[in-house]
């Protein structure tokens, strides 16, 4: 069940993180065009501004859990190295407690303003229309999978440590 859990997990943390870099090519490449066409052709991209603002969440909320898989997220080295493995451990289980409260809340309310947003259709103003709801639905779906994460590797940490689990390695990472 903790191996379904965790390939599950990965899985999904790599095609969000896909998404995201997808999306990152696809802007970097459309404000440059955009560029071009504006200083060499006097023609810019119409609606470069408002795709880009969407790509945007998908670009930032896609790779949340990714790097949370490979423990790559912030962390105060200088402090914790300095304490001793037991300490670091309750420290990491309460930082990913935290994470679960803080990434549930928001997951809570991104997916009522995605839903909102789906509703009423709401969309962007300016030369071209983009449906917002996309990119909510996207923010929402990145701070789900980042909340089941830090609640499954926290239950592994927590629970499953006297089999010998760990809930940050997924494939050689560390959470």
């Amino acid at each position: 069940m903790v191996r379904v859990f965790q390939l599950l997990d990965s899985k999904v943390s790599w095609v969000l993180l896909f998404i995201s870099g997808l999306c990152c090519a696809v802007s970097m490449f459309l404000i440059t065009a955009d560029v071009v066409g504006r200083y060499f052709f006097n023609s810019p991209i119409p609606g470069t501004l408002e795709v880009t603002e969407f790509m945007l969440c998908m670009i930032v909320f896609g790779g949340l859990t990714y790097l949370e898989i490979r423990g790559e997220h912030v962390r105060i080295l200088l402090i914790c190295s300095r304490l001793s493995a037991k300490a670091q451990f309750v420290l990491s289980v309460f930082a990913k407690g935290l994470g679960f409260l803080f990434f549930g809340l928001m997951t809570w309310q991104t997916f009522r303003n995605a839903l909102h947003s789906f509703i009423i259709q709401e969309a962007t103003w300016g030369e071209v229309s983009v449906p917002l709801w996309i990119g909510k639905s996207f923010i929402f779906l990145g701070c789900l999978m980042l909340t089941l994460h830090l609640l499954g590797s926290f239950w592994l940490d927590v629970f499953g440590r006297e089999r010998g689990e760990t809930g940050g390695e997924v494939k050689g990472g560390a959470g």
